[in-house]
């Protein structure tokens, strides 16, 4: 038997075990990356869930934010209610900004969450630029770039 011979099959056999595991990682970790995406829309469909949840379930903000939308003056209470649930939304905003950026959220539903620094959304408030003003260092310097380009937009 021919040593040489036997030492190049092994040696093919060897080249196609490693390119047969190299597919099959391959598809494993498209597999996973697809989880992964399903479970990141999951979870910001439950945290959208939570959130309108927790102004219609709440006896005091809704009719803050129909005071913002009609342009009332809010009271100190309504300040001081108002104030962490804006800082809140800027939290989930800037998870979701870096998900689109990552490319883990599609672009276009980061781009619907424009509307909360419309013309009517409270985050292009009066107190909603009062509080980024001081608390925007506290946020990441790119999501800061992009909340600023949005509220120059409407002001």
């Amino acid at each position: 038997m021919n040593w040489e011979a036997i030492g190049a099959v092994g040696d093919l056999t060897a080249g196609l075990t490693v390119v047969i595991s190299l597919i099959y990682l391959s598809v494993q970790l498209r597999q996973t990356k697809l989880s992964l995406r399903s479970n990141i829309k999951q979870a910001g469909a439950a945290a959208s869930i939570q959130f309108f949840a927790s102004i219609y379930n709440s006896p005091y903000m809704p009719s803050i934010l129909a005071k913002l939308s009609d342009a009332e003056p809010l009271t100190v209470e309504d300040t001081e209610r108002l104030i962490p649930f804006i800082h809140g939304q800027h939290r989930q905003m800037e998870g979701n900004y870096f998900l689109a950026m990552s490319g883990d959220l599609p672009m276009d539903m980061l781009e619907g969450n424009r509307t909360l620094f419309g013309e009517t959304g409270w985050f292009n408030s009066e107190l909603g630029r009062q509080h980024w003003e001081q608390a925007r260092t506290a946020f990441d310097p790119t999501y800061r770039q992009w909340v600023d380009e949005m509220m120059s937009r409407y002001s």
